[in-house]
This record gives structure tokens, sequence and C-alpha cells, in this order.
């Protein structure tokens, strides 16, 4: 479980410079909503290929988290926020990889019980 709370508390930290540096207000509902979609994606996927490490699984997780990703760029336009940045890209990969690794921490954690 340190392990876990060693990825959530230094990825929160780093959070909070990224979103320092790209000047993004998180604490509005929309971007606190689109930046735990993010986070849970990561964390959902790669909980899930710990469980089942197989090539297959590994690749029918990509796609549908490729999928997922592209599914809430579209809600977005629908929606008329058509504001895509390379920052906005550069948050929203890094909000999936340390949900990811936070999902992997955890996911390590839960088994070894």
């Amino acid at each position: 479980m340190k392990l876990f709370w060693f990825f959530f508390v230094s990825g929160s930290i780093l959070l909070f410079f990224l979103v320092t540096a790209f000047k993004i207000n998180l604490l509005s509902l929309e971007m606190l909503t689109h930046s735990l979609f993010h986070f849970l994606i990561g964390f959902v996927t790669l909980s899930y290929f710990f469980f089942h490490m197989t090539l297959k699984v590994l690749k029918f997780l990509s796609f549908l988290l490729l999928g997922l990703l592209i599914l809430d760029q579209l809600i977005d336009f629908s929606r008329g926020v058509g504001d895509i940045s390379l920052q906005l890209l550069i948050m929203n990969f890094y909000l999936v990889f340390w949900g990811g690794l936070s999902g992997f921490a955890f996911t390590r954690f839960w088994s070894a019980k």
C-alpha cells in the first residue's frame, strides 16, 4: 500500500505543477470530471491487465483505452468545447499514465492479501 500512496501523492504533486505551468483551472466542475475520467480510465485498464496478463487482453485494453479517449474528445466537440491544445493532450496523457501506475500499485497490494 506504500507504493500506491507514493504514486498517488507524488502524482498529485506533479499534477499541481503541471496545472500551474499550463494555467488550467482544475477546480471547475467540468475540468474536474474530465480529469477524474482520464485518471479512472488508466486506473481500471491497468488494474484489469494485472489480473489477466495476456497479449490478447493488452491489445483489447489498448483499443478500449484509445476508443474511450476518442469518445471523450467527440463528446467535448459535441458540447462545443472544441479547444484541443497540446497542453491539454499532455495533461490527459499524464492523467492516464498516473492512473495506470496507481492502479497497478493498488492491484498489486490487493492481490498480495
